[in-house]
């Protein structure tokens, strides 16, 4: 049902997190481990996502966490953002976490007096520390998932002064760790999770690892979708001990870990990558690039294998010496596994979150105005375009007011 603006607020929200949406993928899964690990604790996550598009609606519900969707197809831009606003409004959060995309850091400026504003980064690329340069004066903290991303925005100079804080992605792990046999005689298992995309994950060479890997004992299983889904299984799809598989929620993904050996990871840059997270906590070997955010902090000696970037014959040979040595496979398996469920845990990284929260905790919760004054979004260009009057052109020429929609609301 739609939420009212006298309807009373949550006072167990202690923040809202805002997104761009909810498609499957790491971004979206940190907030299904955060509902995850506020559950834990006894509050309810609040998730606005600017968007219709969410496919961890269910596994958000679980978790009992307070979802509004809105609806992008019936609304200009700053209309949009100012449904975003009265979502998040009437919570009341004291602290309200912007994720994934500029839109979502546009809350950030007309977040009232005395709400904690935090924004977090998630890969390690130039555009999205192109953010905290943009809204460095509307932002009260930084978040990264990595040592290396916080490095990076304390040693910028249009971050001056700017608190940053280092928290990585924690995990709730619904399944046990399998036990792992050394059998020299079965084929080396080995998986893929992620976009089936070129930039970032150069899905490439994972094609070329399958493809040299071919006629050996060695078995693969791709999970995911992309941009290059079709091109991948016209590389690959043909080739034999080859599993094809679209994109699954968290819980499939865990299910299909849980029968696999090695996890193949060969990106140009990430953040810290969730998949990674999920398969070394259920004891798969991580054969992945050796990239300084992220895969460094995760896979170190005895816990899995890192490569030079780009080079697929290294990968290979790191793959065809685990094959060679099961002992030494499901010992390091193990210690992934412990490792992962020690250090990175749903329960851990909700505890960072919520106090942080708890420090933005006054008598009273801020006070959230229902009217409110919407800026020229900074994000976009010309900015003339989403001024008045052509804000009020562009209205009309949708074909539709104010008075429209508002939004969504999930679970309530």
């Amino acid at each position: 049902m739609a939420i009212q603006a006298e309807q009373f607020p949550h006072p167990e929200s202690p923040m809202v997190a805002v997104t761009g949406s909810m498609a499957i993928g790491g971004a979206s899964t940190f907030l299904v481990n955060l509902a995850a690990g506020f559950h834990g604790r006894g509050f309810k996550l609040s998730v606005v996502v600017m968007s219709t598009r969410n496919d961890y609606r269910d596994e958000l519900a679980s978790y009992g966490a307070r979802v509004v969707e809105i609806d992008r197809a019936d609304s200009i831009y700053e209309d949009r953002i100012e449904k975003v606003y009265r979502a998040v409004a009437l919570h009341r959060p004291r602290m309200v976490l912007s994720t994934l995309s500029p839109e979502s850091f546009e809350i950030l400026r007309i977040a009232p007096p005395g709400t904690l504003r935090a924004g977090m980064l998630q890969t390690d690329d130039p555009g999205v520390y192109g953010l905290v340069g943009t809204y460095r004066p509307w932002l009260d903290v930084v978040i990264g998932v990595s040592p290396t991303i916080c490095d990076r925005v304390r040693a910028m100079e249009e971050a001056g002064g700017l608190r940053v804080e280092c928290i990585p992605y924690g995990i709730r792990f619904d399944h046990g760790v399998p036990e792992r046999t050394p059998d020299s005689g079965a084929p080396l298992r080995v998986v893929y999770v992620g976009r089936l995309d070129e930039d970032q994950k150069r899905i490439s060479r994972i094609a070329a690892v399958i493809r040299r890997c071919a006629g050996r004992p060695m078995e693969f299983t791709v999970v995911g979708s992309g941009t290059h889904a079709e091109w991948f299984r016209g590389e690959v799809g043909g080739l034999p001990g080859v599993t094809l598989i679209g994109a699954v929620g968290g819980p499939e993904v865990q299910r299909i870990l849980a029968g696999q050996d090695v996890f193949l990871l060969l990106s140009d840059f990430e953040g810290l990558p969730l998949a990674l997270l999920e398969a070394m906590g259920t004891g798969v070997v991580p054969v992945v690039s050796d990239l300084e955010s992220g895969v460094r902090d995760l896979v170190g000696d005895r816990l899995g294998i890192r490569v030079p970037v780009g080079d697929i014959d290294a990968a290979v040979s790191a793959l065809e010496r685990l094959a060679a040595d099961p002992a030494s496979l499901a010992a390091m398996g193990t210690a992934c596994a412990a490792h992962a469920r020690s250090e990175f845990t749903a329960e851990r990284m909700s505890a960072r979150y919520l106090a942080l929260a708890g420090e933005a905790t006054g008598a009273e919760a801020p006070s959230w105005p229902w009217e409110f004054r919407l800026p020229v979004p900074l994000c976009l260009t010309p900015r003339w375009v989403y001024a008045e009057p052509a804000r009020t052109i562009r209205r009309m020429c949708r074909g539709i007011g104010l008075s429209g929609r508002r939004h969504r609301s999930v679970g309530e």
